[in-house]
């Protein structure tokens, strides 16, 4: 989905120039209370992640997420790394 392309694209961009897994150490970042959303395997705790999608240097991103939850993370995966990001449309 464009969605999905659209965050894996962001998240990307952030790992790669940005230094964002030095950001969200230690992985598994899991921003809520359960779910791993950036990994270093495509599993957490024995379970596979549900719609991972492999990062640059061989991360995963899980973009099993609503729109919602996809703008909040970038958001906050930004704001990791020293920026800001503001989704304005929906690219559904």
């Amino acid at each position: 989905s464009v969605q999905s392309s659209l965050m894996l694209s962001v998240v990307d961009y952030l790992v790669q120039t940005h230094d964002l897994i030095s950001a969200v150490q230690p992985l598994p970042y899991i921003p809520g209370e359960k779910r791993a959303i950036i990994n270093n395997s495509p599993t957490y705790n024995e379970r596979e992640m549900a719609q991972p999608q492999e990062l640059a240097q061989g991360y995963y991103l899980e973009v099993n997420l609503s729109w919602e939850q996809k703008k909040r993370e970038i958001q906050r995966l930004a704001q990791a790394c020293g920026l800001e990001a503001t989704v304005n449309n929906d690219p559904s």
